[in-house]
């Protein structure tokens, strides 16, 4: 899991390298609090810089510190948020069940800005 920024993808990229030296096998990259700011890498280039494809992209989301002070987690404390939705998303992904999304979901998905 990592940010669009240089200095968390230079540490990611040095973590995929360690992980590589001692055989831990990866399924991909996790890019959180993603804003789409023309300032931020796109994905293409951070999968070129990483060699490893993105397999989630998470929207950064304003209710995060907020449910993490109330020990709430954040697909809980705001489960329509378009950042719960895609953890939902790839939490299914990642136990190979898959998740989907219903009604109210999908229109969240559909007005977000990622």
């Amino acid at each position: 899991i990592t940010n669009p920024e240089y200095p968390a993808l230079i540490a990611t990229a040095k973590a995929i390298e360690y992980a590589k030296k001692v055989n831990v096998p990866m399924g991909g990259i996790v890019l959180s609090k993603v804003r789409n700011k023309n300032y931020e890498l796109s994905s293409k280039e951070i999968e070129e810089l990483l060699s490893a494809k993105i397999a989630a992209k998470i929207p950064e989301d304003k209710n995060l510190p907020e449910s993490i002070a109330k020990g709430i987690p954040l697909v809980w404390y705001k489960k329509y948020s378009p950042a719960s939705i895609n953890y939902k998303i790839l939490a299914g992904d990642l136990v190979g069940e898959g998740y989907e999304t219903n009604f109210l979901e999908n229109l969240r998905l559909m007005f977000k800005r990622i």
